[in-house]
């Protein structure tokens, strides 16, 4: 059994998939990695031997590890092309990851990056005939995406690993594009079953829910509080807090540049011929498309990077004044569905969005199935303008006016909290964000246009279509209100489904040690490749 494994982070997925193949009778044939493990007795040696390792700043442009015969990369026929046509889009709008300007792509450009792409991970599958792909994230890089949904269409088995908005949860689904089955069978079968008894959940997850039903500050997402509270690291690697924001951030980022300034200046001084080759020459391990050059042949240097964040500051500066100069104070006392928008690129909208990745389209649909006289108040997503993220690739000059020109739409101010608006609206309305999934445990009928985890939960209603979002419009138009006891077995479905675990190092959400989080996940990984592919 030949097994295709991708993942970010792999101190926790290697020892996992160790387990996996001694339990499995299989071996990793190619494993795919952003970030190896610094740690020396974490190798590929001895958790995987004789797996073909795969960098992402290779694997992402389609190039493998070692020099391939050009005589050996397969013909891409009509007949591959038809079978990829519905995820073509989302490798399309994948490529805006890599385009810090939205120019750097021709036509030509994207489609000859799409074959090779098509090309490298025909070729992977050929050379190594799998039986199964697993992926410690929903895959969203440009060669991750591409070998799952080949092997979706040459019906190889695909496991996905998922983590969502309940701390410590993580769970396994067979596909992208659909909710997860056992998911929705274990919740029906609570609903079928129910016989008014007392739904008992475990202490975290009751916790988690008392929470998100009572103030912001205590209902803040944990990904979110690592954001706000300056956990996660700035552009140069450094822990912002939360006090030196604001007009000290900019004291703070004004001393960073002086001292960035002097070291350089001190390295030239010291190593000249090293230190340029290092900053305009080398190659970084991030890179972005450059105009005129195919993505394969794009690097971006020291230099480049320093220069395009110049370009990102300025660009998030325009947006930022967009924005506040076309907000307005919402009537809180007028009927409106809040839609708030995801930070993009990301996955959440990317693949898990589909269509609606655009969330202008989403926006529009929502506007013309709207009863008259309701609103949809808008409020962006404040990581947008985090200029060591790449928000500005998915919002151009023009995007907030082209939103406030849809009918009924108003740009709410970002100060207002999600729950200030959650708690006055009629519904509320998004791709996949947290923000509806929190909207029904309080109370408030949602509205979702991609593949969320708590897709099939009472209160969810589908809009990705017209006629089904017109029908959700008039259930809500009567007063419909979520029924907390049917969510509450949701909660109990996702406990017996999901396994509780951490999924890497980086983000420590369980008291659980690394080695009972690796076996937790991949007896986990077992039961439900068993579970969704019976022999």
């Amino acid at each position: 059994m030949n097994i295709l494994v991708s993942s970010y982070y792999d101190e926790f997925a290697l020892a996992i998939m160790q387990r996996v193949c001694t339990v499995l009778g299989g071996r990793v044939s190619d494993w795919f990695v952003a970030y190896p493990s610094q740690n020396p007795a974490i190798t590929y040696e001895r958790y995987a031997p004789g797996a073909i390792v795969h960098d992402l700043l290779n694997a992402s442009r389609g190039i493998a590890p070692n020099p391939v015969d050009p005589r050996k990369w397969p013909a891409i026929d009509q007949s591959l092309f038809e079978r990829m046509q519905p995820y073509e889009r989302a490798f399309f709008d994948m490529l805006t990851f890599y385009d810090p300007t939205g120019n750097e792509f021709t036509d030509r450009e994207r489609q000859a990056t799409y074959r090779a792409l098509l090309q490298f991970g025909m070729y992977v599958i050929g050379e190594r005939r799998p039986d199964l792909y697993v992926s410690f994230t929903v895959p969203h890089s440009l060669h991750a995406y591409v070998l799952y949904a080949l092997c979706r269409v040459h019906g190889i088995p695909t496991l996905i690993q998922v983590a969502f908005a309940l701390p410590g949860y993580l769970y396994f689904q067979p596909s992208v594009e659909e909710a997860n089955p056992a998911l929705l069978a274990e919740y029906a079968a609570r609903l079928t079953r129910d016989d008014g008894s007392e739904i008992t959940l475990p202490a975290g997850v009751q916790a988690y829910y008392d929470n998100v039903r009572s103030t912001y500050a205590q209902a803040k997402p944990w990904y979110s509080k690592l954001r706000d509270e300056g956990l996660l690291q700035d552009g140069s690697g450094h822990a912002l807090p939360r006090l030196l924001r604001g007009a000290g951030g900019l004291v703070l980022k004004a001393l960073r540049n002086v001292n960035a300034g002097l070291r350089f200046s001190a390295k030239m001084l010291l190593a000249p011929t090293r230190t340029w080759h290092d900053w305009a020459i080398a190659p970084m391990g991030d890179f972005f498309k450059q105009r005129g050059i195919s993505l394969q042949e794009s690097k971006t240097t020291q230099r480049d990077y320093n220069r395009l964040r110049q370009l990102f500051s300025r660009r998030l500066q325009v947006l930022l004044d967009n924005y506040r100069d076309l907000e307005q104070m919402p009537d809180l006392e007028a009927p409106f569905i809040f839609v708030p928008l995801h930070y993009q690129p990301e996955v959440s909208t990317c693949p898990l969005g589909g269509y609606f990745a655009d969330q202008i389209a989403m926006v529009e649909l929502l506007s013309k199935c709207l009863p008259g006289g309701w609103r949809l108040y808008v409020k962006e997503h404040k990581s947008i303008f985090d200029p060591s993220l790449r928000g500005s690739f998915c919002r151009d000059a023009d995007y907030y006016r082209r939103l406030v020109k849809i009918g009924n739409v108003t740009l709410v101010p970002m100060s207002f909290t999600s729950f200030d608006l959650i708690d006055r609206s009629k519904a509320v309305a998004s791709v996949t964000g947290t923000g509806c999934w929190e909207a029904v445990l309080r109370g408030r009928p949602s509205i979702i246009f991609g593949n969320a985890w708590y897709r099939g939960c009472e209160g969810v209603f589908e809009g990705q279509n017209e006629p089904q979002l017109r029908e959700a419009m008039d259930r809500i138009v009567a007063g419909f209100v979520p029924d907390q006891r049917k969510i509450r077995h949701y909660l109990a479905a996702v406990v017996e489904v999901c396994v509780y675990a951490d999924r890497d190092n980086t983000y420590k959400l369980t008291e659980l040690t690394p080695e009972q989080s690796e076996m937790a996940l991949a007896d986990t990984l077992v039961r439900d490749f068993r579970r969704f592919f019976p022999v």
